[in-house]
């Protein structure tokens, strides 16, 4: 059923790809990975943003050659599949599905426990909004790409307007940091950091959706790591004067 491609809604363009691609990238490793690096990592955090930003770019070609050739809601299901035939593709789609009860929940508490301290919610709420936000999105999935683009686009854009906000508010209180690189702290700062890039692989999802993905697709991709590099940066520069 993945394959039919035919039988999706071709809403996606240009802007909406960039808005979900954004989405899918900075997702809730926003609201920990940027001040997890700065803590552990320091200085050398600002180095390995940029490195792994530059390693993982060739996921970006990859997936977006695969996905303007097969455009598919199935994915990186339908590229194995073509690749090593349905058994090997069912194994993919298995442990595809696996990951979606644990990490997903996860997503939800990370992003519940902001919404709880920001509104001084009693603590035990925490898993009733992480329901709430799971309910929230599994609705607008039923309306399509169109919907879910342009809310992603509104929320990213939100998002990089407070954050920006918070950092030109704490520019008055920077201060010179000591600059301590080493290959090795950049390394193990790069370790934790490349897992706040991955996301392209979710994109891949919605290429059945796309109305022209040869041409936006790749676009797409490149314009979202882009931006979602930005948007990390600027929410690292929080630790300056934290």
């Amino acid at each position: 059923m993945f394959s039919k491609s035919e039988e999706l809604k071709k809403t996606i363009n240009l802007s909406r790809g960039i808005s979900l691609t954004v989405g899918s990238i900075i997702g809730s490793g926003l609201l920990a990975l940027p001040g997890i690096a700065y803590v552990k990592y320091g200085s050398a955090s600002l180095v390995a943003w940029a490195t792994t930003a530059l390693l993982v770019l060739p996921f970006a070609f990859i997936f977006s050659n695969l996905s303007s050739k097969f455009p598919s809601a199935g994915g990186i299901y339908e590229f194995s599949k073509k690749a090593f035939g349905d058994r090997i593709s069912q194994i993919v789609a298995f442990i595809i599905a696996g990951t979606w009860p644990i990490g997903i929940p996860i997503l939800a508490l990370i992003g519940s426990n902001y919404v709880v301290r920001v509104f001084f919610m009693p603590e035990y709420l925490v898993p009733i909004v992480a329901f709430i936000m799971l309910l929230l999105v599994s609705i607008l999935n039923f309306f399509g790409g169109e919907v879910s683009g342009n809310i992603q686009r509104a929320v990213v854009t939100l998002t990089v307007l407070l954050l920006s906000f918070v950092v030109l508010m704490g520019i008055p209180r920077v201060s010179a940091i000591e600059l301590d690189v080493t290959p090795m702290t950049v390394w193990r700062a790069m370790s934790l950091i490349f897992w706040a890039y991955l996301g392209f692989e979710n994109v891949t999802f919605l290429s059945g959706e796309f109305k022209n993905p040869k041409r936006d697709f790749l676009a797409s991709l490149l314009a979202g790591l882009v931006c979602g590099v930005l948007v990390y940066r600027i929410e690292l520069c929080r630790g300056w004067f934290a």
